[in-house]
This record gives structure tokens, C-alpha cells and sequence, in this order.
């Protein structure tokens, strides 16, 4: 593995991390992380419309700006709920980070993943 890959990798279990204490500290229910962890892994069902479908559908629920955006809007607006979804949901984000789905669909995603990780030395 190369250092650069260990690097994203490490980075990516720190959020997941930060993101577990936070929600530990936030003293919200278990239940509702245990109901929604999987959550954003429904958006797989865009590939039943077709890979691209699916690669777009996924690729959006697996990026941190939405859930940060909902954890700042429930700091602002004092709503746990909004808060506990967002850490959820930022704790799932590093498990799939890699966005391998995102090679599905060559109209969006001009050079495959999986080509580009090959072409490198």
C-alpha cells in the first residue's frame, strides 16, 4: 500500500471516530444509530434505474457536506435529532469512501477508478 493510501485511509478511520464520540457525547439513543447506519447504503437502489443512476445516487449520500450541513443546522437550531442523524451518517461515509461505484458510469465520471488505480506505478 502505498503511503498516500495509508494516509486516506487513517484519515478516513479519525472522522469515523470523531464522528462515534461525538454522538456518544450528543447522549442520544443507540437505537436510532443502530436504525440508521445502514441508511445511506438505500441509495444502491438507484441501480435498479441503471449503473449511472446508481453511481450518481450513491456517490451523493456518500460525501460529508449534506451531513455536516445537518450537523451545523441542528447546532444552530438546537435539534438533537438533526445532529444524531448527522453523525450517523458521517460515521458510514468513511466506510465508502473509496466511491468504487463511481466507475459504473462513464458519462459522469470521465476516467474509471478502477483504470486510474491500475495506471499508477
Amino acid at each position: 500500500m502505498r503511503p498516500v493510501d495509508l494516509a486516506i485511509r487513517l484519515e478516513w478511520i479519525a472522522v469515523a471516530v470523531v464522528a462515534l464520540v461525538l454522538y456518544a457525547l450528543a447522549g442520544v439513543s443507540w437505537w436510532l444509530f443502530a436504525l440508521l447506519i445502514l441508511a445511506p447504503d438505500l441509495s444502491m437502489l438507484g441501480y435498479l434505474a441503471g449503473p449511472c443512476v446508481g453511481a450518481i445516487t450513491y456517490n451523493a449520500l456518500h460525501i460529508l457536506i449534506v451531513p455536516l450541513l445537518l450537523a451545523l443546522a441542528g447546532l444552530a437550531f438546537a435539534n438533537p435529532m438533526a445532529i444524531a442523524i448527522a453523525l450517523t451518517w458521517v460515521s458510514t461515509s468513511p466506510s465508502t469512501a473509496r466511491w468504487v461505484t463511481g466507475s459504473n458510469c462513464r458519462a459522469v465520471f470521465r476516467t474509471p477508478i478502477s483504470a486510474a488505480s491500475a495506471a499508477r506505478p
